[in-house]
């Protein structure tokens, strides 16, 4: 992956981004209007992965773009805004951001950015995520954090098995899964798109 074009977003930018965000079931429910949005430091101990895989192929990529923003005097550890880029492999537009954090009864659930927060720490590094507090219950993410932690976390290549159960739900039903996603409106792809195997349960 080379990386052929990128812009730097502000910080500013970044909360007005998160703050809007809205549900996937209904444009007009914006779950973080009235919360306490801020960019916080952390570690990957600190935090609640929602979802019990790593795939290496994404640690890769990880660390290309680690790399290669390092060479433009940006480290991706301590992003505080956002940057939108294009690479050689697709016609596709991509934002990076610090991993999203929820605070759901004062728990640190890991909703967006796992592969980071592993890719993180692996380094031993401390990095900066996107830390949301007072969400209101009733729009309480799907994601229920794994029952083990880290522990859970699986490492697979580039797919995962057939049925293998990739996060646990909140919600009884899919329909209220799909209508509580959020819909962050980045310029472009808020992660590298990927076909999927697996069951959330």
């Amino acid at each position: 992956m080379i990386i052929q074009h990128y812009e730097l977003h502000s910080n500013q930018e970044l909360l007005n981004i998160i703050k809007n965000t809205h549900l996937a079931g209904d444009a007009n429910i914006k779950p973080f209007i009235q919360s306490d949005i801020k960019i916080q430091k952390a570690r990957h101990d600190d935090l609640l992965p929602t979802q019990r895989f790593v795939l290496q192929d994404q640690i890769n990529n990880i660390n290309i773009l680690y790399s290669y923003f390092l060479t433009q005097g940006i480290n991706i550890a301590n992003l505080d805004g956002f940057i939108v880029y294009t690479t050689d492999e697709d016609n596709n537009t991509y934002t990076l951001t610090p991993p999203i954090v929820e605070i759901i009864e004062n728990q640190p659930l890991l909703i967006d950015g796992q592969h980071r927060a592993s890719f993180f720490g692996k380094m031993n590094m401390p990095f900066n995520i996107i830390q949301i507090n007072n969400v209101p219950k009733q729009y309480y993410p799907y994601q229920l954090p794994n029952k083990d932690g880290w522990r859970e976390v699986l490492h697979f290549e580039d797919k995962l098995p057939e049925n293998f159960v990739r996060k646990y739900l909140r919600y009884p039903d899919k329909a209220t899964k799909k209508f509580m996603f959020r819909e962050y409106d980045f310029p472009g792809l808020i992660k590298i798109a990927r076909e999927h195997t697996g069951k959330t349960y």
